[in-house]
């Protein structure tokens, strides 16, 4: 049983794990997708803004792959470090609430930031930009 901020009572752990599931869809496709969507489109995205033209007129297709790569990792490194925040700053609150009950995510996920990652994790289950880089790397 979970006591979750003296208000609701959980006994069924799948309801947490639904909960959480949700949660980590959400942050996946808000965030980290929404973030590297411009990456559909280097280098063009980026040819008609004379900041970084000269820089991508002068990769090849390898280094293009490179880049999407490295733009991938310190996007989900932000992504963690957001989770982190929570994890460490315990007055910090990520709320679900439904019919006036609130439900705090981190405690209902138990250790919440090591869900992002794996074969079991959100951004294997949920970013579309997955396959960009192997989960070992």
């Amino acid at each position: 049983m979970l006591r979750i901020l003296g208000v609701i009572e959980l006994n069924n752990m799948k309801e947490n794990q639904t909960l959480t599931e949700q949660f980590g869809k959400i942050l996946i496709e808000y965030t980290l997708d929404r973030g590297l969507e411009y990456m559909d489109h280097l280098p063009d995205s980026f040819l008609s803004k004379g900041e970084f033209s000269n820089l991508l007129l002068d990769l090849d297709e390898k280094q293009i792959v490179d880049l999407k790569k490295l733009i991938f990792l310190i996007s989900k490194d932000i992504v963690f470090q957001f989770l982190v925040m929570f994890e460490e700053n315990k007055e910090l609150k990520l709320y679900y609430e439904n019919d006036g009950h609130k439900i705090d995510i981190v405690e209902a996920a138990g250790m919440l930031l090591w869900k992002l990652h794996g074969s079991e994790g959100w951004i294997k289950k949920y970013s579309k930009y997955k396959d960009i880089v192997p989960e070992d790397e």
